[in-house]
C-alpha cells in the first residue's frame, strides 16, 4: 500500500525568500522506511527532503522537509512525493505564488566634480530576484534630461546584483542632486541619490609653473 500524502497549504511568499516545505505522510505498513523528493516547479533539481518518521502500530508516519528560494516572481507547483521501501509512491501538490520584489539601489557618498571635467557616478544594486535582469538611469539634477546608464549584473544566489554607471559633464559650479533609477525586467524600480559639488579651484593654473627636468 502506498503512503498518503499532504504537501501542506498553498504558499504566497516573496521572490528570493528561503522557505521551508513540510509535508505528512502516514502508511498503513508501519515498518516500511520512506524517502521523500521534492520538485518545485521550477528550473532548478529536485531536492532531497529530509525525513522524519516513526514506525510503530497502527501505521508509519512522519514529515518530510525541505528549503528551497526562488529566483523569478511567477506561480509554481510544487510537488512532494513519498517512497516507502517496498516502491509504493504517494505524491501531493500545493501552489506556490511568488511575489516580485524591487531592487535596491546604492549610490554612494556624495561627491565632488570640477566644471567642464567629466565624472562618472557609479550605484550599487541587488535584487533578491537574481534571475531578473535590469536597465538603469541617472538624473544629473542639472537639468540635462536622464541618461541610460551602463549596467553590469551578475545572476548568482542568494541575490542578484551589479552597478549602474554614467558620466556626465558639469558645466556650472553649484550643487546638483543627482539621482540613480534601476528598473528589473517586471517593472519594479529602485532609486538612490546623492549630492554632486561642483566646485572650481582657486589656484588652478598652479601646474603651470612646472617643467620636466
Amino acid at each position: 500500500v502506498p503512503p498518503s500524502v499532504i504537501a501542506g497549504p498553498d504558499m504566497e511568499i516573496d521572490v528570493g525568500q528561503d522557505v521551508e516545505f513540510v509535508a505528512i505522510f502516514r502508511e498503513q505498513e508501519w515498518k516500511d522506511t520512506h524517502k521523500g523528493i521534492f520538485d518545485f516547479g521550477d528550473t532548478s533539481l529536485p531536492g532531497e527532503a529530509v525525513i522524519s518518521e516513526t514506525n510503530d502500530p497502527p501505521r508509519a508516519q512522519g514529515t518530510a522537509r525541505a528549503k528551497h528560494a526562488y529566483c523569478d516572481n511567477e506561480e509554481y507547483t510544487a510537488t512532494v512525493r513519498i517512497r516507502d521501501d517496498d516502491g509504493g509512491i504517494g505524491m501531493d501538490t500545493l501552489q506556490v505564488k511568488v511575489r516580485n520584489v524591487p531592487p535596491t539601489v546604492d549610490a554612494g557618498e556624495d561627491v565632488y566634480a570640477y566644471p567642464c571635467i567629466p565624472i562618472t557616478l557609479m550605484a550599487c544594486f541587488m535584487d533578491p530576484g537574481w534571475c531578473d535582469t535590469h536597465r538603469g538611469s541617472w538624473d544629473f539634477g542639472d537639468c540635462n534630461p536622464p541618461f541610460p546608464a551602463l549596467i553590469l549584473e551578475k545572476h548568482e544566489p542568494p541575490a542578484g546584483t551589479g552597478t549602474a554607471s554614467a558620466m556626465h559633464i558639469y558645466e556650472h559650479c553649484g550643487t546638483y542632486l543627482a539621482e540613480c533609477i534601476v528598473v528589473d525586467d517586471d517593472g519594479a524600480s529602485g532609486r538612490d541619490g546623492i549630492a554632486v559639488r561642483v566646485i572650481d579651484v582657486l589656484n588652478k593654473d598652479f601646474e603651470d609653473g612646472f617643467r620636466n627636468r
